[in-house]
């Protein structure tokens, strides 16, 4: 029997494998049974819903014909995935379409009454009751599947539909998909997602986590074994994806000290309730490599925390997290939810000031959605709260404390946050810019000039030359005017550079790109460590180093050419506007191109023989004939050495590779 897992949904820049974790267990588990690793075979692949139309992923799934085509479901990706089985049976298709996931494991009753393209649901925990299927399809296939705990569905005439299965206890009876080879870090991006507990002891009411699932751990041994494995596997990053790492502060900080203790070379990611931050974790971070800790603020107003019962005190959690911040080796994203009861415009935007103070490197602020399962799902009428139903992904329209126009006004802040955090970071310190009011009176001279309804084609990877020019117009126009508000010298020519080097280097960075190397893009921080750009320009060449005369060379991918009015890599860190206001204006050309191993968009300046050496290796001549053509072109140059010099650094940043 051909089984084949389908993980569908957009490949985010922010995501670690694209092939989703829980299919990946069901499958270690199914083929733990010997009857299952006898007769089943097993392909698990990825498809992009952002790139691809559901009927284009339908065909691709059909052509694979398999007997069984399971699906992963989330709020982000329910939608896609109904779609794409819906075309995949009016094309036709034989085999039989199963769902799981917190989604429609929910409301599945629901989900499989109105979606007759769906055979099966899985409701509850999938390892059991996926291996229980499977048997019996191999040993019974023409009868209906009943008695399986927690699966309904729908055979011939027949409707089943059961509750949910229970969750399994002891975590360590699933094995591991990494352990037992039903998964591998993900073979672009370089990374995984691993969990050590299921569950969430917390209750908060936007999520779905802690009501709906009991708190379990895997054990300190079986969590060891998958770090080694990602240790021997060269994964650039992990990220646990446990609702609260640090729930159990003692356990949380063993497994730190373990991925120290192991000298773990890639980014540890987790996601930590900031109040349980205690300092032995802080000091235990200093001797991982890289971390990335991803804190859930939400909100820093005392009415809203109590709403949605996720108190804290930011007075209180100032010091720790400057501190994380501030450490060379820890990248701190700050989490906030627009919308919440309790919150209005004016709190909401206190809490993004609050962030943005904690100097991060990155702050996620996304509009609150309304989950199945969750408790706010049960107070839409205590707290009057509106939404945009299934077709708008439950999106918070408005609530008790916030009005219709407040979340509008919040949404398009949300939006333009996303894209301007690196510019907006530095204009706080440039010109002691609010970081909430710098944004919102950018919105609303984006709405007033028409470039309000084009935020979404500006988060993608490659905007129009157009649109990208008149955006960057707009807003070096925006930038003059706070300038001049402020009595601070006019920075617009720089910040309108820098703004269009940082789309332009974006769009050369794949979808999904490791984390840390796009980390100039798109998030808040100046470090040199973290922006990386070379140089081949003749006064920057090393002495040539040896390289083979007689190499043959080639890019390693497509290239961009960009001229500037500043040299961006002189201005990138700088925070004083005085000292901004003084860089002079340069012209300076960049290269750019895709990291070959990362996906990340990088850059190298180039002077007039290095651009043209670059152009001249194709792959087809030797360096020395590229070189001894610029000679002949350029007879002032020292070609021959001054080539060798080029290509080698070309080739140590990963523009050119061997032919």
């Amino acid at each position: 029997m051909k089984v084949q897992l389908v993980s569908a949904t957009y490949n985010a820049a922010f995501s670690y494998m694209r092939k989703f974790l829980g299919l990946g267990y069901i499958q270690a588990c199914a083929q733990s049974h010997p009857d299952v690793a006898r007769d089943c075979t097993f392909r698990h692949d990825f498809y992009d819903t952002y790139e691809s139309s559901p009927e284009a992923v339908a065909a691709q799934i059909a052509a694979v014909g398999a007997d069984l085509v399971a699906f992963g479901t989330y709020t982000w990706n329910v939608r896609d995935v109904l779609q794409i089985c819906r075309v995949l049976k009016e094309g036709g298709f034989k085999g039989r379409v199963l769902l799981g996931g917190p989604e429609v494991s929910y409301h599945h009753q629901k989900y499989l009454s109105e979606n007759p393209a769906v055979d099966m649901i899985a409701a509850g925990e999938g390892e059991l009751l996926f291996r229980d299927l499977l048997l019996h399809l191999l040993r019974t296939p023409k009868e209906p599947p009943r008695g399986i705990l927690g699966l309904n569905f729908r055979w011939g005439g027949e409707l089943c539909l059961v509750e949910p299965r229970e969750f399994h206890a002891n975590l360590d009876d699933l094995p591991s998909p990494f352990l037992t080879g039903a998964l591998d870090i993900d073979e672009l991006i370089h990374s995984a997602y691993f969990q050590t507990t299921r569950g969430c002891p917390f209750t908060c009411t936007y999520c779905d986590y802690g009501r709906n699932q009991p708190y379990y751990e895997f054990s300190l041994a079986r969590v060891k074994e998958e770090l080694e494995f990602f240790k021997r596997r060269n994964a650039r990053a992990i990220f646990s994806v446990d609702a609260t790492f640090n729930y159990r502060r003692g356990r949380a900080n063993e497994i730190l000290k373990m991925v120290a203790d192991m000298g773990f070379e890639g980014m540890f990611a987790i996601e930590v309730f900031p109040s349980l931050i205690d300092d032995d974790m802080v000091e235990l971070l200093k001797r991982v490599k890289l971390s990335n800790c991803g804190i859930g603020i939400q909100t820093a107003n005392p009415v809203a925390m109590r709403n949605i019962r996720r108190i804290w005190s930011p007075a209180r959690m100032e010091d720790k997290l400057d501190k994380l911040a501030a450490m060379p080796n820890v990248l701190v994203s700050l989490e906030l939810i627009m919308g919440l009861p309790g919150d209005n415009l004016k709190t909401f935007k206190e809490t993004l000031d609050w962030s943005y103070a904690r100097r991060p490197h990155h702050i996620f602020a996304l509009p609150l959605q309304i989950l199945s399962r969750t408790p706010l799902e049960h107070q839409i009428d205590e707290f009057k709260i509106e939404h945009s139903g299934p077709a708008g992904g439950e999106e918070i329209l408005s609530n008790y404390s916030f009005s219709r126009e407040e979340v509008m006004v919040g949404k398009a802040i949300v939006n333009w946050h996303r894209l301007l955090q690196p510019i907006v970071f530095r204009l706080r310190h440039l010109i002691d810019v609010k970081p909430s009011d710098f944004i919102e009176g950018w919105a609303w001279h984006a709405y007033y000039h028409g470039l309000h309804e084009h935020v979404g084609e500006l988060h993608k990877n490659v905007v129009s030359p157009d649109l990208l020019d008149r955006f960057v117009r707009e807003f070096r126009g925006f930038v003059q005017a706070a300038c001049r508000e402020r009595g601070k010298p006019d920075l617009s020519p720089q910040i309108g550079e820098m703004m269009r080097y940082l789309l332009v280097r974006r769009a050369l960075s794949r979808e999904g790109a490791f984390f840390v190397d796009v980390l100039d893009v798109s998030c808040m921080t100046t470090s040199p460590r973290w922006h990386r750009i070379w140089s081949v320009r003749r006064d920057d060449l090393p002495p040539p180093d040896g390289l083979d005369p007689m190499a043959r060379l080639r890019p390693t991918g497509p290239l961009v050419r960009e001229r500037f009015d500043f040299d961006i890599e002189a201005i990138y860190g700088e925070l004083d506007g005085a000292r901004m206001a003084a860089a002079p204006v340069k012209e300076t050309a960049f290269v750019f191109f895709r990291d070959p191993f990362t996906g990340a968009g990088r850059a190298v300046k180039v002077d007039e023989f290095a651009d043209k050496l670059l152009a001249g290796c194709t792959g087809e001549a030797a360096l020395r004939d590229v070189a001894d053509a610029l000679a002949r072109e350029m007879p002032e140059r020292r070609a021959r050495d001054e080539s060798r010099s080029v290509a080698q650094v070309l080739l140590d940043c990963g523009v050119l590779a061997l032919a």
